[in-house]
């Protein structure tokens, strides 16, 4: 029986909500890691709803502001305006803001938990692939994505990983994906990419010549895009199904 992967020889996987469930409580957990930061630096108590409201609205308007260029979100402005908002009109010195982004990313790294039986699903694929597999993602910071994949022994099945802040463009953007093709150094059409998200990882990797499957185990809300444009070559409810293709 013929299978979707035929003809396939690598594999782009996505991070979060592919690998890693990346819902509203994870994410909650990096804000009031960056509201605790704030506090014991300043050595007071501070409003965590304004700062929380103060991050989250400067989130939706970087991606609002976003969308047609695609580039990478400014991870610096973000953290100096949640931080200044609970700072009564000063503005946070440079290292205090430094030291605000690296504690977000080491608590959004934290605050990714692999799901049962991950390392042996990414191992089953890397076995199947010969190795040639990488992790494609949109992130912020890159450090943020790489710290689970090794801590969680991910990592020694993947010829490594591909984050939009290091690329300066965020998926659906076609650079990002051309970085992953040349991690893999496979043709396009031979490369399969394994995401949630339909806009960014379904169209975004038909654009740029790769196949795609679409999962939906880790997504808790609709997704605007379904159906549209591009269609994958498969859709799993789970990334162990994607081994049986």
């Amino acid at each position: 029986m013929a299978s979707p992967l035929d003809g396939i020889e690598a594999v782009s996987l996505d991070f979060a909500n592919t690998l890693y469930p990346l819902r509203a409580g994870e994410l909650e957990k990096t804000i009031i890691r960056l509201h605790s930061f704030a506090q014991e630096s300043l050595g007071k108590e501070l409003s965590y709803r304004t700062l929380r409201e103060a991050y989250l609205n400067v989130r939706a308007r970087q991606f609002s502001e976003n969308r047609t260029t695609l580039q990478e979100n400014d991870f610096y402005e973000r953290i100096s305006l949640a931080l200044a908002s609970v700072m009564n009109g000063e503005s946070p010195s440079d290292d205090f803001v430094r030291a605000g982004q690296d504690a977000y990313a080491i608590a959004f790294a934290n605050a990714m938990v692999a799901p049962s039986g991950l390392s042996e699903i990414v191992k089953a694929i890397s076995e199947r692939f010969h190795g040639n597999v990488a992790v494609c993602s949109n992130f912020i910071r890159a450090d943020s994505i790489r710290i689970p994949l090794e801590r969680d022994g991910i990592a020694p099945y993947l010829k490594g990983a591909v984050v939009s802040c290091e690329i300066g463009f965020i998926k659906p953007h076609p650079l990002i994906f051309q970085a992953t093709i040349n991690l893999l150094q496979e043709s396009p059409e031979k490369i399969v990419h394994v995401g949630d998200d339909w806009d960014a990882d379904v169209i975004g990797a038909s654009r740029s010549g790769l196949k795609s499957v679409y999962t939906t185990q880790w997504r808790d809300e609709n997704d605007p895009w379904y159906g549209k444009i591009s269609c994958p070559i498969a859709e799993i409810s789970e990334l162990t199904r994607f081994i049986a293709l």
